[in-house]
């Protein structure tokens, strides 16, 4: 299939999820849960209202950043779809940071929305007091396990109460997006000094798909596996924007 389409993430999201031959394809599956291209559109849109709301107006003073201490799930994907849409810029926090690297690393973003796993939010209420620019209802936990109580705020609950339910299809925020604005910025892995962020445009990110897509020729019938955590370049380069980019399957 092919998609005649802007080349940015949310409108190259948008032709896919109205494609009669992808919309209903299975494009994400994690466990025993599955998303076809459509819930993965209406997922990326229903995150990108909520980013809207809790980052309000953006300037330079105020900006439209936001940063994610995520394993690998559906709603990190949901997260970076939701940033494209908003033309807003993802932070992918390596996992394994720890103190005052922890703390560096999200300040230094100025980022202010954090979404972190509820397994690694022991991590971030050790720092809570060293964030120079994180509200606390602004940092919000995936639930990842259902049966251990979290101390933070929901995230599925607080875009549920303040958007709309899981499932629920809505319209795309009316944003102007260029592909050379900023969509994710993916730390190096520290190992000379503190994690430095590089930054990736709409552009470079299709691109890397069309590339590796091409050079493996894949296609739509082909299924991907993404063993690399998704907030580095590895498995987003290699792993979901190949699959993306030909109507395929992660």
């Amino acid at each position: 299939p092919t998609f005649d389409a802007a080349f940015h993430l949310g409108p190259q999201i948008e032709a896919r999820a109205n494609h009669p031959e992808v919309a209903d394809k299975i494009f994400l599956r994690q466990g025993d849960r599955d998303w076809t291209y459509r819930q993965y559109r209406d997922e990326s849109v229903r995150y990108a209202h909520f980013l809207q709301r809790r980052l309000g107006t953006i300037s330079d003073e105020r900006p439209g950043n936001v940063a994610m201490i995520l394993e690998n799930h559906l709603e990190l994907l949901a997260l970076y779809g939701g940033c494209g849409y908003d033309g807003l810029k993802l932070f992918g926090v390596n996992t394994g940071l720890r103190g005052e690297t922890l703390a560096g690393v999200l300040n230094q973003s100025r980022s202010r929305v954090l979404v972190v796993d509820q397994r690694l939010e022991a991590e971030v209420e050790k720092i809570r007091g060293d964030l120079q620019y994180l509200a606390p209802e602004n940092i919000l936990v995936l639930r990842t396990d259902p049966d251990r109580p979290t101390s933070g705020h929901d995230l599925e609950k607080a875009i549920a109460n303040e958007v709309a339910p899981f499932g629920k299809s809505l319209d795309a925020p009316s944003v102007e997006v260029t592909p050379n604005d900023v969509l994710m910025v993916i730390y190096t892995s520290g190992t000379t000094g503190l994690p430095k962020g590089i930054s990736n445009n709409h552009m470079k990110m299709l691109m890397i798909g069309m590339a590796v897509s091409a050079n493996l020729e894949l296609g739509p019938d082909d299924v991907g596996y993404a063993c690399m955590p998704l907030f580095h370049s590895n498995a987003l380069y290699l792993g979901f924007h190949p699959a993306f980019h030909v109507g395929g399957t992660l």
